[in-house]
């Protein structure tokens, strides 16, 4: 049967009245969940902010709403607060959302090196998607290791399809940025050719190369 979102407003804004903690709590719900006609968010807050002790699933729902990048309310650390604030008052339905958000939490609280190490472990691995998307952000973002690694996963064509003229561009911004491994890349590839005429055999552009490196040690 279709539910009568309207009514279900008007019975439990009557209980509102009478101070039904039950009600407050249910509309709340209802609106977080758009299970209302009413769409007001600063209400939603305000009726499970006053009904949470008496259910701790109010501060799940909260954490709901400020976890969602719809609703113009998208506060991922204040999500997490409401989440760790009812797992602790005995919302199972909480506790769930914390284990599924714990690799996020963990990343938190580690550095972008951190990070990105993991990723790159990753790429080897059945997760190398995951991997390769950390790398893939990383390396846009200027990070010269990440763009190295970048450069050795359309070199290498394991887990895309090869494409070397991708793989020297990123080879020669993580060489700019200095990163060691990708100096050392790019003077092998100057001095050896890479087979395909993308890039002719160069000693002193290969020397050039070599030196950076050298100068990292």
């Amino acid at each position: 049967a279709k539910i009568d979102y309207k009514k279900a407003d008007f019975y439990l804004k009557k209980a509102i009245d009478k101070n039904s903690a039950e009600a407050k709590f249910s509309l709340g719900r209802n609106i977080v969940e758009g299970w209302s006609c009413i769409q007001d968010y600063d209400l939603a807050i305000s009726l499970l902010e006053e009904s949470w002790k008496e259910y701790p699933d109010a501060y799940y729902c909260l954490g709901n709403l400020y976890n969602d990048t719809q609703k113009g309310k998208y506060n991922p650390q204040l999500a997490l607060e409401y989440f760790q604030q009812a797992a602790q008052a005995g919302s199972e339905l909480a506790q769930d959302e914390l284990e599924n958000l714990k690799d996020v939490i963990n990343q938190s609280f580690m550095s972008k090196d951190e990070i990105l190490k993991i990723a790159i472990e990753q790429l080897v691995t059945p997760n190398y998607k995951e991997g390769f998307e950390t790398v893939k952000k990383f390396a846009e973002e200027g990070d010269a290791k990440a763009q190295y690694h970048l450069g050795m996963i359309y070199y290498e064509g394991k887990i895309l399809p090869g494409n070397r003229g991708m793989a020297y561009e990123w080879f020669k911004k993580a060489a700019a940025g200095g990163d060691a491994e990708a100096q050392c890349k790019m003077g092998d590839i100057y001095y050896g050719g890479d087979g395909n005429e993308t890039i002719n055999k160069n000693a002193v552009q290969a020397a050039m190369y070599y030196e950076m490196a050298a100068m990292q040690d």
